[in-house]
């Protein structure tokens, strides 16, 4: 009788066409959908054809927006205008989006034309890392990543900010305004990694997500990617120059950097009454009157 039932069930899985995955029955058409997600996390797909007219349009953007191109350079430092520079050239795709060809597109049930009024992620990805590359000499989009051989972590930005010239509110008050960083693709990022083009002398500012699924077109940006990772991991920011300086095995009370402290210890510190240096943070106890090195060789003596 158990027998019985048994086969009965494993021929109605199989009459159904439904997998068993642990304690979930999932059908095939969810599965597909759920390998086509998993798969699109993995790597940024694009459904822009690699053609003529994507060609015409990177040579009528470097002469249009030939400026904002310039900016990023890769000795350049001026993160603002990196930024600033990335948010122009999106639009400029997204005003030109339909002149462009698609491949058949399932979700969106239309053949080689978009139902959306703005580029998707993979899209302007894929738009902004053609642009700054030789994109005349290959056919397709796999050969075009092969011009990226390197990625370096930007220290120069923390919690994905700018620090931008402060203004002045309403009562005539200095207020500190920042800007939100943002990845080629167009997401905000907080950690701003560097995806250079030693051909053309060009640099991206890219997210982790979007430079991790670079690595699976490109495997030669894998050590250089874990060496960036792990630079990041081993430093924390400054709160006084918003920069990666502070090693992570520092004391959770070090919130400035070294050259910061010496930049501004008169600020952040009190008078020794032994060596008259400003030594003793002000966040200190007000019963505290010598330095540690000071009340050390006290100790000693």
């Amino acid at each position: 009788m158990r027998f019985t039932f048994t086969l009965i069930l494993i021929q109605f899985l199989i009459y159904k066409k439904i997998e068993i995955n642990k304690y979930f029955l999932i059908s095939n058409k969810h599965l597909a959908i759920m390998n086509k997600y998993s798969f699109s996390q993995r790597e940024n797909i694009t459904n822009i054809k690699y053609d003529s007219k994507l060609i015409e349009l990177f040579t009528k953007a470097l002469d249009e927006m030939g400026e904002e191109v310039g900016k990023l350079h890769i000795n350049s430092h001026d993160q603002l205008g990196i930024q600033e520079a990335q948010m122009k050239l999106r639009d400029y795709f997204v005003q030109h989006m339909d002149t462009l060809n698609y491949c058949e597109d399932p979700d969106h049930k239309r053949n080689g034309k978009r139902n959306r009024k703005t580029l998707s992620k993979p899209d302007a990805f894929a738009l902004m890392v053609g642009l700054v590359s030789n994109f005349n000499e290959h056919k397709c989009w796999e050969d075009l990543m092969n011009d990226f051989t390197n990625v370096s972590f930007e220290t120069t930005i923390v919690n994905g900010k700018i620090k931008l010239q402060n203004a002045t509110d309403l009562s005539g008050n200095e207020v500190a305004q920042h800007l939100n960083c943002s990845c080629v693709c167009g997401k905000h990022i907080k950690v701003v990694y560097h995806l250079k083009s030693t051909r053309t002398d060009k640099k991206l500012a890219v997210g982790c997500d979007c430079i991790g699924k670079v690595v699976i077109h490109n495997p030669d940006l894998a050590e250089e990617l874990k060496k960036a990772k792990k630079m990041k991991d081993k430093l924390r920011g400054c709160e006084a120059c918003h920069q990666y300086k502070i090693p992570s095995d520092s004391p959770l009370s070090h919130k400035v950097c070294k050259s910061c402290w010496f930049k501004h210890r008169e600020e952040l510190n009190r008078k020794c009454e032994v060596c008259g240096e400003h030594s003793i943070p002000k966040t200190s106890p007000a019963w505290k009157k010598k330095c540690l090195t000071c009340w050390k060789a006290g100790r000693v003596d």
